[in-house]
């Protein structure tokens, strides 16, 4: 469905992974880059995962103060992945001599006990499982069971009165280690860390105020769209009613900010996580391939041209199996001369049109296509990024528009930079 192309050009691990992590242990951190990463298969899929989600969202009331020490975590996980036979006692509980190393034993057991019967009593047996589908809420009454059999209550209780001993651990121990042999462990952690995941995306959605977006057919529209990272963004409403939209503006006016937010909700909307927007109603799409960061292809020799070429060789002929592909490209045919970019931007746009189930979002600067065909045959939709002048200086709205933008702010600014006189 993907390739990694999206990921990097959207910049999912460096930048969008920290707006939803909340996770306190590596392994969670790990689930949660693989939630913000894979699309799913299927509309069925993604509103499983919405399903699932929006579980977690009523359970906040519970769940907005999750949090555990990473360091209590990493030695507890260590402590039980080395549990491999039970505790027999062997004279450590006996012998003076073995005093630090009994010590150090008592204090594993204790962060044990005391790690989990926090875990259970304020977060997994307080929340909700009538909110979550059926296949996840066996999952949670699972992870639920497991802790609960450990008989946490007991010897918390044995800790606080300083009566947990040799007895308490070799009890311990057994249980432990029972779970490894069973595999009740090794099915344990996969569940947990996908919790934490979970529970992680659920805080960002509620904290961000963002909404889970509709599948079907019909345009992509969006309400009230930013960029997640924008402290103060101008919020925008997108209807795009044909499959083909041509994005102009000056630079600065926020083309690239705008495409990425575009990019993000379409791609997150496909892994089945709400997005940074108040509604969105998205179709469904086979193949997503985002190009948004002007690069060469060191690796294979190509020029940033030749780069831009067989991105859209390998995007069309997804198109061309069937797939309903959605394609950002900003400022496409950047890296070639503008009469060559003229004349086949103008092709490309009028080729993308004819794959009438695919959406295609493309940038430009190429201020000659507003009196081709392509464009004055109104089969592609023009929008572009508002700019006004005033005294002689942009100011920059960032609400996007119908329409075509002629406005040339190069110029402006090399004279307001005094540039012309510097020169002279």
């Amino acid at each position: 469905m993907t390739n990694n192309h999206q990921i990097t050009d959207l910049n999912i691990l460096k930048e969008i992974l920290p707006v939803f992590n909340y996770t306190n242990n590596p392994f969670a951190e790990q689930v949660l880059a693989e939630l913000l990463t894979r699309p799913l298969p299927s509309i069925a899929l993604i509103e499983e995962r919405q399903q699932i989600l929006k579980g977690f969202v009523k359970n906040y009331p519970c769940l907005k103060s999750y949090n555990y020490s990473r360091a209590a975590f990493t030695e507890v996980y260590q402590f039980i992945q080395a549990r491999d036979q039970p505790f027999t006692g062997n004279g450590i509980f006996t012998s003076k001599a073995q005093k630090g190393e009994r010590q150090a034993l008592m204090n594993a057991y204790a962060q044990f006990v005391l790690f989990f019967d926090e875990l259970l009593r304020k977060w997994i047996t307080m929340i909700s499982l009538s909110f979550f589908p059926g296949t996840y809420k066996a999952t949670l009454e699972t992870l639920q069971q497991q802790l609960t059999d450990l008989d946490l209550p007991y010897y918390a209780g044995l800790l606080s009165e300083q009566q947990f001993g040799q007895k308490a651990v070799k009890q311990l121990s057994a249980k432990i280690v029972a779970g490894k042999q069973d595999g009740s462990w090794q099915r344990f952690w996969p569940a947990f860390f996908l919790f934490e995941a979970y529970t992680s995306v659920s805080l960002a959605i509620v904290r961000k105020s963002f909404a889970f977006p509709a599948f079907g057919n019909g345009p992509i529209t969006i309400r009230d769209l930013y960029h997640p990272l924008l402290s103060d963004p101008v919020k925008n409403d997108m209807v795009l009613s044909k499959n083909v939209g041509l994005l102009t503006g000056p630079n600065m006016a926020g083309k690239s900010t705008l495409l990425k937010a575009i990019g993000l909700c379409v791609f997150l909307a496909h892994t089945g996580i709400a997005v940074s927007a108040s509604a969105a109603k998205i179709p469904f799409f086979d193949h997503i391939a985002i190009f948004i960061n002007h690069r060469d292809d060191l690796q294979n020799g190509y020029s940033h041209f030749m780069y831009e070429i067989k991105n859209l060789k390998n995007l069309i002929l997804e198109a061309a199996r069937g797939k309903r592909c959605f394609s950002v490209f900003d400022e496409l045919f950047k890296g070639t001369n503008s009469a060559d970019a003229l004349a086949i931007t103008a092709s490309t746009l009028e080729g993308m049109h004819r794959f009438e189930n695919s959406c295609f979002l493309v940038s430009t600067h190429l201020h000659e296509l507003k009196t081709q065909p392509v464009i004055t045959s109104n089969i592609v939709q023009v929008l572009h990024i508002d700019c006004i002048i005033e005294n002689g200086r942009p100011r920059f709205t960032y609400k996007l528009e119908d329409g075509w933008s002629d406005l040339k702010i190069g110029r402006l600014l090399f004279e307001a930079e005094g540039l012309y006189e510097l020169l002279r």
